[in-house]
């Protein structure tokens, strides 16, 4: 539950003045969680690890929002159009081959290219079955017997 009560999303920037306040005045975490309890109104703070977790990540980063430091960019993809061109000209070549066959081929993850394959190229994965025809007489006979059975 402590553990619950510290996360960003529901405690905002300003629990962590308090925190940072305590962390000066260099109290224990129970004198910290104590403090926590009666200015957000809350039965049970949260654990002495989760103070002093918080009191590392801020110390570390700045900030308590995440674990990034700094202002990192947005996450590189690979779903990039040169990929999906190099992942669509292997598959047109060759379209029985593997996911991962086509990952190494690439050079990209098998993640990656099961990515690709499925959300840019559509494709889903499955084997082609072949099957034996079925006659033309097989045919008649089954349409028959529906019109029979349906009768």
């Amino acid at each position: 539950m402590g553990r619950e009560l510290l996360q960003t999303s529901s405690y905002p920037e300003r629990s962590v003045r308090p925190l940072n306040r305590e962390r000066r005045l260099e109290r224990s975490p129970s004198a910290t969680r104590r403090s926590f309890q009666k200015r957000f109104n809350v039965p049970k703070g949260p654990d002495a690890k989760t103070i002093r977790k918080f009191f590392a990540k801020f110390d570390r980063t700045g900030s308590v929002d995440d674990n990034r430091v700094g202002n990192v960019e947005p996450r590189q993809t690979v779903v990039t159009s040169e990929n999906v061109a190099k992942v669509s000209g292997i598959v047109q070549q060759n379209p029985r081959n593997t996911v991962r066959r086509i990952a190494s081929e690439t050079g990209l993850k098998r993640s990656s290219t099961q990515k690709i394959l499925r959300n840019s190229l559509r494709m889903l994965p499955y084997k082609i079955q072949t099957h034996q025809a079925i006659p033309i007489k097989a045919v008649r006979q089954r349409f028959d017997f529906a019109t029979r059975f349906s009768q």
